[in-house]
């Protein structure tokens, strides 16, 4: 028999979602730049319950990150950009949350590698809004005019950690996007597609398991209907491969900086 406790935790909605993409210069963006990029990002999750003066930067405390919002007057704040004091040539993370913890809790990191993968991560535990399949797919659809994004998935933790198919795969979740042209015809398991545009004009695929309400990991029918999809990318060679995709990544990233070095030498 269900208890309550156990009722509650079958329902509770947590989200995550992960953007990959590739930096394509050989040098990091100013820290500005990066703060700046991430706030165009928080203006599209002020949309959802998430309003863009409250989030704060990372700090060494709790107490010190609340002293003042990450972004005021249509602008990233002096003092975030201040807290940040990572001095890598290669890599940086740049990150806010909305200083809550628990239900209504959210947090975005945003990491630029100039030898690799450049990705923007994304945790939040019940935000009533991000419950719609429309306001998650808006998100990733605004993401693509600041990144163009090699995969972007949406899912719960326990489905992406746990109950995807190919765990060395890209996991379909609530939704997945890749970069091509896809046809629902080519993907009938899906409940929905959407054609999109990246900052670049690339055409690529928004691809929705479920539509009659959020996804839930705890859900047997939304597992199995995210796993379908997967299955048919997967036959159709079209469901990226982790190693893969970080691998050509990083030898484009090589071949830039050589490159580059070699003109610079000339």
């Amino acid at each position: 028999m269900m208890t309550k406790n156990s009722d509650k935790l079958a329902h509770y909605f947590s989200l995550e979602l992960k953007f990959i993409f590739a930096l394509s210069e050989k040098v990091l963006p100013t820290v500005d730049v990066q703060f700046e990029q991430l706030r165009r990002l928080c203006l599209s999750f002020s949309q959802n319950d998430l309003p863009i003066h409250e989030w704060y930067p990372s700090a060494s405390s709790i107490k010190k990150s609340l002293l003042s919002p990450a972004f005021e007057n249509d602008r990233v704040s002096q003092r975030a950009i201040d807290l940040e004091n990572d001095r890598d040539d290669m890599i940086r993370t740049v990150g806010v949350w909305n200083g809550r913890e628990g239900d209504g809790s959210a947090a975005l990191t945003l990491m630029y590698n100039t030898m690799g993968v450049s990705d923007v991560s994304f945790s939040s535990d019940e935000i009533s809004s991000l419950k719609h399949y429309d306001c998650v797919a808006k998100i990733i659809e605004d993401a693509l005019q600041i990144w163009p994004l090699k995969i972007a998935e949406a899912a719960p933790f326990a489905y992406s950690a746990d109950l995807k198919l190919f765990p060395s795969h890209s996991g379909v979740g609530w939704m997945l996007y890749l970069p091509n042209r896809i046809e629902i015809e080519q993907v009938p398991e899906a409940r929905m597609i959407k054609h999109v545009k990246d900052l670049n004009g690339t055409e690529g695929t928004i691809i929705i398991s479920e539509i009659d309400g959020p996804f839930y990991a705890e859900n047997p029918e939304h597992v199995k209907a995210a796993n379908a999809i997967e299955t048919r990318l997967a036959d159709l060679g079209l469901l990226p491969c982790y190693a893969d995709l970080f691998a050509q990544i990083f030898n484009r990233s090589l071949k830039l900086r050589i490159s580059e070095d070699e003109e610079d030498e000339g």
